[in-house]
């Protein structure tokens, strides 16, 4: 794994498939950005530079490399204070839910929450998916998946689009 620090807020990783195979990573967990691939990776990062870099408080972007293996940026994000809201305007963050369950559970915080921003869910071959429009609450991780920027394009293409933000209401009162 081959670590470089950027700036203070950014820094990048030379995923190869010898260390996926090192540090028992899937491409798969990888690819959906799963807890225990983010934190073996996280935590490599961190002993390495010294850092306090955390999947939950970065943005995380991860690109094939031709040779084999994955390059990864990832970028500390500041969480605004009052609403503890990742604010980035303008841009997508998609999420994909194992079960109906959790999309339902998150869809009732954001409700309690008063969530203010736009929320999409989509369907693809009987997977639950939420596109966030403008901005993210942080806690959106503890129901679902973060997905890469390429399977998000995917879902927006291929997936049914079933609820939008007006929908969230009626969805959180189905738990």
């Amino acid at each position: 794994m081959e670590i470089t620090k950027i700036s203070p807020d950014r820094m990048k990783i030379i995923l190869t498939e010898a260390d996926m195979r090192l540090y028992s990573i899937t491409r798969k967990e990888l690819c959906y950005n799963t807890k225990r691939a983010l934190r073996i990776i996280f935590d490599e990062a961190n002993i390495r530079n010294g850092e306090n870099f955390s999947p939950e408080g970065s943005e995380i972007k991860i690109f094939d490399i031709a040779s084999g293996g994955y390059e990864i940026y990832i970028t500390k994000i500041v969480l605004s204070d009052e609403d503890d809201v990742i604010k980035k305007e303008g841009e997508e963050k998609y999420f994909a839910f194992s079960s109906l369950d959790g999309l339902l559970k998150l869809c009732k915080r954001l409700s309690e929450s008063e969530y203010m921003g736009e929320v999409s869910i989509f369907c693809l071959k009987s997977r639950w998916f939420a596109k966030f429009c403008g901005g993210c609450p942080s806690y959106v991780c503890d129901y679902g998946g973060e997905l890469g920027e390429i399977f998000g394009v995917y879902i927006n293409e291929q997936g049914s689009l079933l609820y939008r933000e007006r929908d969230i209401k009626i969805l959180s009162q189905l738990i």
